[in-house]
């Protein structure tokens, strides 16, 4: 079969799982509810399914954020007390730990089954190789649209999904989508293919808009600014209702965005390697690169280094996170090129 080992395997060989974690949180829930039994046995239907790539990718990078939230001191995303009968957990220890697998494994459960629902990214893949671990606000929390950006990267697409909502309760906003121009020319790299639009976003109401790239060149990764603004029709309506005023055709308006950048860290998937140093060593010089970072604003270096992993993308090795100098330090990180 063209394509070699890899492009057998991904047809031939299911190599997907159970997201432990999500499975773990719905038997507690399960064993919990004492009616539940009674309504039937316990249905798998509820755990999402996921590659082991995919599971290896998302253990690397909730550690890395476990292991910020230590460091900041911020808390970890867990269950709430509706969802979860058990108690709640402090951020930085395994049960928080445990509770961000879980959210993140539905969270990608839920982008997978959204992107698969639209029949033209649907034809990408089954699933991205690599999605975001975190949205990232195009704009502040209080304004009139309130827009995130989330990117997926396929085998030969990157599909960047903006979740938007519209919070005016005067106006309904119809054919919502984001319009992506790149600061420098990339037509060589990457191309647009789609886009797909939110039909209608009332108040309050989120919707998910789509733009869609393909690949050109598949031996490079693309790197990339986009200046990005959101385009919708604008009509009035009843606050307490939502329906638009009878008669009203609208009126075309935009609204401009944070730009998205795309970079090398959205082309790795953060994977542990243990034997990582004889691994280097196998490298020729070819295989290495210096770069050097202005890394500015961080109030130690643990907290510059965990920004440096997530940039990257990479999954961060045993001490890599915990220097004992506060004025330099050695960190490795590992991941593999999608």
């Amino acid at each position: 079969m063209a394509g070699g080992e890899r492009t057998r395997d991904k047809y031939v060989r299911d190599d997907s799982t159970f997201a432990l974690a999500v499975l773990e949180r719905k038997l507690v829930e399960y064993c919990a509810d004492s009616g539940a039994a009674a309504r039937g046995r316990f249905s798998f239907d509820s755990v999402p399914r996921i590659s082991r790539a995919q599971e290896e990718e998302t253990r690397a990078r909730t550690r890395l954020e476990t292991m910020d939230a230590v460091l900041t001191g911020s808390a970890i995303s867990a269950p709430s007390a509706s969802k979860s009968a058990t108690a709640t957990s402090e951020p930085g220890t395994p049960a928080a730990a445990s509770a961000g697998f879980a959210d993140v494994y539905e969270q990608q459960a839920q982008y997978v089954s959204k992107l698969n629902a639209i029949p033209e990214l649907a034809a990408f893949g089954a699933q991205p190789l690599v999605s975001s671990q975190r949205a990232v606000d195009l704009t502040e929390a209080e304004t009139e649209y309130v827009v995130r950006c989330v990117k997926h990267v396929y085998e030969a697409h990157i599909v960047f999904q903006f979740d938007v909502t519209n919070t005016i309760p005067e106006q309904v906003v119809e054919q919502v989508e984001v319009a992506m121009e790149p600061e420098d020319d990339i037509s060589d790299v990457l191309q647009p293919v789609v886009v797909v639009p939110i039909p209608e976003l009332r108040c309050d109401e989120p919707g998910t808009a789509y733009v869609a790239f393909e690949r050109v060149d598949m031996d490079t990764f693309p790197s990339a600014a986009f200046a990005c603004t959101l385009k919708f029709v604008v009509k009035e309506c009843d606050p307490a209702t939502g329906e638009p005023e009878e008669g009203d055709e609208g009126f075309e308006d935009e609204y401009s965005l944070e730009a998205v950048d795309l970079g090398a860290g959205d082309f790795m998937q953060a994977s542990y390697l243990p034997d990582s140093h004889a691994l280097w060593e196998t490298l020729g010089a070819d295989a290495e690169c210096v770069e050097t970072f202005a890394l500015a604003n961080f109030d130690s270096i643990a907290e510059c280094v965990a920004r440096v992993a997530e940039l990257l993308g990479m999954c961060p090795l045993e001490g890599a996170l915990t220097p004992k100098s506060k004025a330099a330090h050695q960190a490795v990180f590992t991941g593999k090129w999608m």
